[in-house]
């Protein structure tokens, strides 16, 4: 159950803030269910923090990282770097916006 919520539009696109009641880990279960289960889950960027404002990862639900759409190195890797993936592979960004 939210307590609060806030959603706008910023640059990179639609964000939304949700406060729950609910543990972390379990909120965090269900956003990788959505990012690997929705049609349009694999464009979702969806993190989660605990009541002291940790981020709970797919690390500590022994869950593998996302990968890059285009290549087989984690997404997280591009983020590292201060470089969206896409800027990498740019040839291949109108095949994959195609599939999107």
């Amino acid at each position: 159950m939210a307590i609060y919520k806030e959603v706008y539009r910023s640059v990179d696109g639609y964000e939304a803030y949700i406060v729950t009641s609910a543990e972390g880990v379990n909120v965090r279960k269900v956003c990788v269910e959505a990012e690997n289960n929705l049609v349009f889950g694999r464009i979702l960027d969806i993190d989660v923090m605990d009541k002291s404002g940790v981020q709970i990862g797919r690390e500590e639900l022994c869950i593998p990282p996302r990968k890059c759409f285009v290549c087989d190195k984690s997404a997280a890797y591009y983020v590292n770097i201060k470089v969206r993936g896409f800027a990498v592979h740019q040839g291949k960004q109108k095949i994959i916006c195609k599939i999107i």
